[in-house]
């Protein structure tokens, strides 16, 4: 075996698995609300143009957070960044389920965008940490496999039930 010909991986090693799954979540937390903005603007009384502020506002503070995030968050574990990034995702989506007007949904998508900024790198980066030198490519491709499924189950998915049920899916509307 040389390095231009790795062993492919046999199985996949659950670390890069449990990375993926959580790739996938805030792959499908962080582009599924695309698919609503029709619904939430009805909904909160906006134009279709400021809804889209919502990707706006996330976007925006993932890219500068990003850099941040890399050289602040380098003294903490990677495992420890990885939870709380998913955390922080979890609880802004909770938090934008409950938003009742437009100004506390778009400050709580802006804040998930502090998530992303940790997330995304952080996954890859620990998913080449995981495995040999040879098997870095592999082992990155399947962690971004998550993202990548994210936007062909995740959002499509996201976006029915939104439809369906309401893009506040488990909020009682009174």
């Amino acid at each position: 075996e040389s390095p231009a010909n790795p062993k492919p991986l046999r199985s996949i090693d659950p670390r890069l698995a449990a990375i993926a799954v959580g790739n996938f979540a805030h792959g499908s937390a962080t582009m599924g609300l695309i698919g609503l903005l029709n619904e939430i603007a009805d909904d909160l009384d906006v134009s279709i143009a400021t809804a889209g502020q919502l990707t706006t506002g996330m976007q925006l503070t993932a890219a500068i957070c990003a850099p941040l995030v890399g050289f602040f968050g380098g003294a903490l574990s990677r495992r420890t960044v990885l939870i709380a990034a998913l955390v922080l995702t979890a609880l802004c989506q909770i938090s934008a389920a409950f938003a009742s007007t437009f100004l506390m949904l778009l400050l709580a998508r802006t804040v998930s965008g502090l998530a992303s900024a940790a997330y995304a790198p952080t996954a890859v980066v620990t998913a080449s940490h995981l495995v040999e030198p040879e098997r870095r490519s592999s082992a990155i491709a399947i962690v971004v496999m998550g993202f990548s499924l994210a936007g062909i189950v995740g959002v499509p998915l996201g976006v029915w039930l939104g439809g369906a049920f309401g893009w506040q899916i488990g909020r009682a509307h009174v």
